[in-house]
């Protein structure tokens, strides 16, 4: 005769409403990272093969709100937001210059190369880069919403 055994349930909306959440967290930690499901569950202690398939309907919803993207199969990382701040632009005696902006805390420094025709006091849009462990932030300035200084004096002169 064969044994009676209970049959687990996949568990239920409160759970999986908990996976979803630590899933989410999960990511929010590990930005630009990739993980499959098997990594995920692994670090966060799941051994339950119910809670696995959770996390793996929690990474599909994820993924249909667009909170996460699946750069290749089975794996899955935080989908990058657009890094755009718009500050004024100061310039700085060896021709970098920084960005200080109300929404971001520090200024962004922008080297000469990436200045694209600001000059000092303008209020730019900026694009800020991926910021490296140790460094301050760096940015390239994509558009000048407002000159700071509308007349300039000087000599043009005109080559044929």
């Amino acid at each position: 005769m064969s044994k009676n055994r209970k049959k687990k349930r996949g568990g239920d909306a409160s759970n999986n409403q908990n996976i979803s959440s630590q899933v989410a967290d999960f990511f929010s930690k590990r930005k630009g990272q990739l993980f499959n499901h098997k990594q995920i569950a692994a670090k966060l202690n799941i051994r339950e093969n119910h809670l696995k398939q959770a996390i793996i309907h929690a990474l599909n919803d994820l993924k249909k709100k667009g909170e996460i993207e699946e750069p290749y199969t089975g794996k899955y990382r935080m989908r990058a937001k657009d890094n755009f701040i718009i500050g004024i632009l100061e310039l700085t005696s060896s021709n970098n210059a920084f960005v200080k902006s109300e929404h971001y805390e520090e200024p962004v420094l922008i080297s000469q190369k990436n200045l694209n025709k600001a000059v000092n006091g303008d209020r730019v849009k900026v694009y800020m880069y991926a910021k490296r462990e140790g460094r301050r932030a760096e940015g390239e300035v994509v558009e000048v919403l407002d000159r700071g200084k509308k007349t300039f004096v000087g000599i043009v002169e005109v080559y044929r």
